[in-house]
């Protein structure tokens, strides 16, 4: 692999990691949909399917959910042409409605594809590695004067985003 191209599929296979972080932390979707093959496969634990059924899967389960943040680490990436295997580290924190919030350490275990110039998630493994409770609320919480993130359309850094995005075909 040319070493221009290698950089470039890296750097794209980083950028669709961070956009999947992102749109699922946002509920987005859509752009989470954006992510992955259409004929990707996710094992999620308790989804394990096609990409439709995952779609479906994280819209129930946002009912449940009050927020999620995902903070993923730099992803190691073993190029073989158009195809990557890729493991990327994960501390993601669920506030669940009206329990206590869970921190979990979670792999990503990816087979990225690169089609029609474009890599994309083909087949997902979530990998949990440890979980517990979060502990309570800080005894100092942050002033108002913070900005809060929030869902969607909603969040502060939402029209940033919006202004980067293609138009829908």
């Amino acid at each position: 692999m040319h070493d221009l191209d290698e950089l470039a599929s890296r750097l794209a296979i980083q950028n669709r990691i961070a956009q999947y972080a992102h749109a699922v932390d946002r509920r987005d979707f859509e752009l989470v949909r954006d992510c992955y093959h259409q004929d990707a496969y996710d094992d999620h634990g308790r989804y394990k399917g096609g990409l439709d059924g995952l779609i479906d899967y994280f819209h129930r389960l946002a009912r449940k959910l009050d927020s999620t943040y995902h903070l993923m680490g730099t992803p190691y990436i073993v190029l073989e042409g158009d195809t990557a295997r890729v493991e990327t580290f994960a501390l993601h924190r669920a506030q669940v409605t009206g329990d206590a919030p869970v921190l979990q350490g979670l792999r990503y275990a990816d087979r990225f594809e690169r089609r029609e110039g474009d890599w994309r998630i083909a087949h997902r493994l979530v990998i949990l590695d440890w979980e517990h409770a979060a502990g309570d609320a800080p005894r100092l919480p942050s002033p108002p004067e913070w900005l809060r993130g929030d869902l969607g359309e909603r969040d502060p850094a939402y029209e940033m985003f919006r202004e980067a995005r293609p138009a829908a075909e």
